[in-house]
């Protein structure tokens, strides 16, 4: 019971300690373990399941007519994959690919659909959720219009980062790889790779084998204006 109280963990931080809107969750959801490398979803899959990472990570890539990856971004524990298919009724639009050993909560299109409409706790998370993507959405295409190659990695490197125990440091863990930061910014990498070691070489981030050290955040952040 200990066991699987703690495989539940993320959600009951999802939804703010409210034991009953876990409940419903999990009432209508089934365990599933994916293995690194298994794709989750496929672009154009008809199918309408949404699921909740429990533990793992997960990459969502597109490929463009060339054939280049795009990696759109990455998702852990505690964050939902494919509420956008069930809620448009539209093919999905790209592919979520487990980047290691993972296990998600999965809930066919017809109870998410069902949970929206009968919970109001669920239905106001999922709306907030929706209302940040569309809001992180929005700030991408506003850089790529206003700024140059190297404000849009620094902007990157931010919004990637998160709070340390110390105020003035904040971390991206686990470490991407330059070429990861360049594909979620539709860049070559040797563009991407000369804006970080410039970052670097102005103390402002720290590489290291398996976390970034984002040094002095409000520079950063200054950069990125």
């Amino acid at each position: 019971m200990e066991k699987q109280a703690e495989q539940w963990k993320p959600l009951t931080s999802w939804a703010s300690g409210n034991q009953a809107l876990v409940e419903a969750v999990q009432a209508s959801a089934h365990v599933r373990y994916v293995t690194n490398g298994h794709v989750l979803f496929s672009t154009g899959d008809p199918t309408g399941d949404v699921c909740f990472v429990l533990s793992g990570r997960f990459s969502i890539i597109r490929y463009s007519v060339k054939g280049y990856e795009v990696r759109l971004s990455t998702l852990g524990p505690g964050e939902w994959v494919g509420e956008m298919a069930a809620l448009s009724a539209q093919p999905r639009s790209a592919f979520v690919i487990a980047a290691k050993d993972s296990t998600v909560a999965t809930i066919s299109k017809g109870k998410f659909l069902n949970l929206m409409q009968t919970n109001g706790h669920f239905a106001t998370k999922i709306a907030q959720l929706l209302s940040a993507r569309l809001n992180e959405a929005s700030q991408r295409m506003f850089e790529f219009a206003a700024s140059n190659s190297e404000d849009r990695v620094y902007s990157e490197v931010f919004r990637l980062s998160a709070p340390a125990v110390r105020p003035e440091i904040r971390t991206i863990e686990p470490a991407p790889s330059v070429t990861e930061i360049a594909a979620r910014l539709s860049m070559a990498r040797e563009t991407a790779s000369r804006a970080i070691s410039r970052l670097e070489k102005m103390r402002l981030l720290d590489r290291q084998a398996h976390v970034w050290q984002v040094t002095v955040p409000s520079e950063i952040a200054h950069n990125t204006r």
